[in-house]
């Protein structure tokens, strides 16, 4: 039933993202230095990616073992994707009880960790008062703060510098919609599509992220943004090349690990392509370990002191508007490249299946070119953040001083 799932499913689904997504990159920014930021959003996004490749595994493992017969789970008949819903309720319950755990006021500074826990405002209130105490506040708190954020010309600067960077990030929303379709499509009922870019991008990014965020530490997001995102915008042309290109490879080691050991492709339905996609995928991770969590930590880095929340809240807005953009396109693409019964009515019959990629790539690379061309306002935004951190830091560090003199007089 659609419109139960939509408002019992979906809907406070998305409004769980909404809330906790911004919180997470606050986070990070406040329990790490302005050194260690780096580092620290890259062990992040590391994180997320073992999710994302645990639940690839689970997809294509649910879909193979389960099928379209179902399984019975408790005396009921459920099929592979209320399995696949289920686990993800399940796996989600360790997060509950790691929040319960989680201590207020915390924040880390330069010169070290800050505790600071204001509870004034429900002091002598029972538990339940408090908490619609505390909402009605945030509530209040939060519509001036977003009314002030509107009428500024530095969030709408902001605003325009994340919205730039939403290009590239279409490229993710395709390999989750239209990938699946195409690829069974292309390749073929029962072909591990799934395992392609759902497994071998979230275990690259694993391994590459946290030593590219040590390594680039001290290198402007702006740079990492750019060169990542040239590189995964290239990486498109391996797809476009007609697939001969890369037959050689068919007989070769790496044909074997990949056919034979991954993908479990039979021998007479080895298609070279299924090497340009893997390839494809390998070098747009290489470019996405670079720039996408330098994203992350430029929207946060970027936001004035005690307007984080708001502004990286605000921040998703671009990348949420660009799901309504993927979801059409892709169906377009989809319906008009790869139809579910080929081209003439011909079953996987898909000549000109490539240009989808040429649409996706040509998309991608607005990202690049606007970075070049808005170069000027994103270093000027990175210069304002790196001269106020250093500011609070000095502010911080004058205290200290003075609070150890008083003590020591």
């Amino acid at each position: 039933n659609i419109v139960i799932t939509t408002l019992f499913g979906f809907v406070p689904l998305a409004i769980g993202i909404a809330i906790t997504g911004p919180v997470l990159s606050v986070g990070i920014k406040k329990f790490t230095t302005r050194e260690g930021a780096a580092l620290g959003f890259g062990l992040f996004y590391t994180l997320m990616n073992v999710g994302w490749a645990i639940g690839a595994w689970l997809f294509d493992y649910m879909r193979i073992n389960i099928g379209d017969a179902g399984t019975t789970f408790l005396g009921s008949e459920i099929s592979a994707y209320q399995a696949i819903i289920g686990i993800g309720f399940f796996i989600n319950l360790p997060d509950l009880i790691a929040i319960l755990w989680m201590r207020r006021g915390v924040e880390r500074t330069e010169t070290g960790v800050k505790i600071e826990v204001d509870d004034s405002a429900v002091a002598g209130m029972g538990a339940i008062e408090a908490s619609i105490s505390l909402t009605k506040k945030a509530f209040k708190d939060t519509v001036k703060i977003f009314s002030e954020n509107f009428v500024q010309r530095a969030f709408w600067i902001f605003l325009a510098l994340i919205g730039m960077t939403v290009f590239a990030r279409l490229t993710f929303f395709h390999f989750h919609i239209t990938w699946p379709s195409y690829g069974s499509r292309y390749f073929g009922a029962g072909s591990l599509i799934g395992s392609i870019f759902g497994v071998l991008n979230p275990v690259m990014i694993v391994f590459l992220v946290p030593v590219i965020a040590f390594l680039t530490r001290k290198v402007s997001s702006y740079k990492m943004l750019l060169i990542g995102t040239v590189i995964s915008v290239g990486s498109v042309l391996l797809v476009v090349f007609p697939p001969e290109t890369f037959a050689g490879l068919t007989d070769s080691w790496l044909g074997t690990i990949i056919f034979d050991r991954w993908l479990e492709v039979p021998v007479g339905r080895r298609d070279p392509y299924y090497l340009s996609m893997v390839l494809f995928v390998t070098v747009f991770t290489i470019g996405e370990a670079i720039w996408s969590p330098r994203l992350m930590q430029f929207t946060a880095e970027i936001a004035p002191p005690g307007r984080e929340g708001s502004y990286v809240a605000l921040a998703y807005l671009p990348y949420f508007g660009a799901k309504l953009i993927v979801g059409p396109m892709a169906g377009w693409l989809l319906t008009y490249y790869t139809p579910e019964f080929g081209i003439g009515g011909q079953y996987m019959n898909y000549p000109d299946h490539q240009s989808i990629w040429l649409w996706v790539g040509g998309t991608a690379a607005i990202t690049p070119i606007a970075l070049v061309l808005m170069r000027r306002l994103y270093r000027e935004a990175e210069e304002r953040a790196a001269a106020t951190a250093e500011a609070a830091s000095a502010s911080e560090l004058a205290a200290e001083n003075a609070a150890a003199a008083e003590a020591a007089s």
